[in-house]
């Protein structure tokens, strides 16, 4: 089967105290459970940042966000829901300070396959036994409070 390929965003949303959300999403194929950056497809007729901005709604209530500039780049084959995609992602860095916001749209696509969302630390990131993706993810995010964002986007790898 030839995988599907999807344009994909993904919003590296951190704090002041340095952690990054994530949220925990399973697949209804097999059941398994795997920790993420909110994101997903880029719709037709939608820019990079309408996409990421709809899916920051949809999957977490954060409609009040300033994006800052595209950090990584990935690009993975995979199986979901009984499908294979060929999907390329650019992550988009933005700060955020966690405050009451709107619950996840029910109405939404994928608002069934979430099931919560957590502020992690990169030691908790370091030290889970969860599945995290971009594996690299603490690296690249201790990279960046090193560095930085960096000029231009870079692969974070799988």
């Amino acid at each position: 089967m030839q995988p599907e390929a999807r344009a994909s965003v993904r919003c590296l949303l951190v704090d002041h105290e340095r952690r990054v959300l994530l949220q925990e999403i399973f697949d209804p194929e097999d059941g398994k459970r795997f920790w993420i950056t909110p994101g997903g497809a880029v719709d037709p007729g939608e820019t990079e940042t309408e996409g990421l901005r709809r899916e920051l709604r949809e999957e977490a209530g954060i409609t009040d966000i300033d994006l800052g500039p595209v950090v990584w780049t990935r690009q993975h084959v995979f199986p979901f829901d009984g499908k294979w995609y060929h999907q390329t992602e650019r992550f988009y860095l933005a700060q955020y300070r966690p405050q009451v916001h709107l619950p996840p749209d029910p109405t939404a696509p994928d608002f069934g396959l979430i099931l919560g969302h957590r502020w992690w630390t990169i030691d908790e990131l370091r030290r889970t036994e969860h599945e995290v993706a971009p594996e690299r993810l603490a690296d690249g995010l201790e990279r960046i409070w090193a560095e930085g964002p960096p000029t231009e986007p870079y692969d974070i790898g799988i």
